[in-house]
């Protein structure tokens, strides 16, 4: 935890960067295109290992069962208005449950630390990386984010498990904005970006800022997470607009199983870093 005095405003700039390799950032990896998929209606999918298996039909991802023409025909007549039809958005085909999706990838480079993030899928994910799990997501509003690790170059499998169904009562008669065939379809699929991103052998998962006006006083708690042990460096700044308000400060990390101890250490200003993260506060 670093203290520095506190201004009426700040910016505290925190740059990480393992000691022993320095890596480029790396672009996202688009995996949209032709999945393989298989609806699980009973369920039996986890019980039978659906993940060590491989899918017979196709599917366009970004994209949902509806769009496919997948589900179960819905038979209304949309000719004649009533409250039912002027309340909701009318559907050609409508699936709720689970569905398996699956897709294999040809890595041209090694990737240190994986993830693969889904945006715009309802409501809760499974996920495995050549059969092995990856964790499990849920999530109405924010891309969902699966850790892979790391992984060679060469042929990968991944597969999720998308189920749609109502996870927690968040509204009255389904009527809540991103639940509902109100404003939109309770869609199975994934209709926003669909990546693998490379966030490196070392990074920051998290910054939390602790300002005090009583002690003019600032304190900062950040959580490094990664693969890499050794010596790790973070350098802390302080901005007033565009005024620096102190020497720069570097600290040294010595990374043991995720633990930080740590000791003060003058900046190296020759040091190069991968990547940088600001939090703000006002008095």
């Amino acid at each position: 935890m670093m203290q520095y005095s506190l201004k009426k405003k700040f910016f505290l700039l925190a740059a990480l960067v393992a000691s022993s390799t320095i890596s480029a950032q790396v672009k996202p990896i688009p995996v949209a295109g032709k999945w393989q998929y298989r609806l699980d209606s009973l369920d039996k999918g986890l019980d039978q290992k659906w993940q060590q298996q491989q899918f017979t039909n196709s599917i366009w991802l970004p994209g949902t069962l509806d769009d496919a023409g997948i589900g179960a025909p819905v038979k209304v007549d949309t000719t004649v208005l009533s409250k039912d039809i002027m309340l909701h958005l009318s559907r050609k085909h409508r699936y709720t449950g689970a569905v398996w999706y699956q897709r294999s990838i040809n890595l041209t480079s090694r990737m240190a630390n994986a993830l693969l993030s889904l945006e715009r899928v309802i409501w809760k994910t499974y996920c495995w990386i050549d059969g092995k799990p990856a964790g499990t997501q849920e999530s109405l509003i924010a891309p969902q984010v699966f850790k892979l690790g790391p992984l060679a170059a060469g042929k990968h499998v991944i597969t999720i498990r998308v189920d749609n169904r109502k996870q927690h009562d968040i509204s009255v008669n389904d009527f809540a904005h991103a639940y509902t065939d109100g404003t939109q379809i309770i869609w199975n699929g994934v209709i926003g970006k669909i990546q693998l991103i490379d966030i490196g052998k070392q990074v920051i998962n998290q910054v939390q800022v602790y300002p005090s006006l009583a002690n003019h006083s600032v304190k900062a708690a950040i959580s490094l997470g990664g693969s890499h042990r050794g010596d790790t460096y973070l350098r802390a700044s302080l901005l007033s607009g565009k005024k620096l308000l102190n020497k720069p400060a570097q600290l040294l990390f010595n990374i043991i199983r995720r633990k930080l101890t740590s000791r003060f250490r003058r900046c190296n200003h020759g040091t190069n870093f991968t990547r940088a993260y600001t939090v703000f506060a006002r008095k």
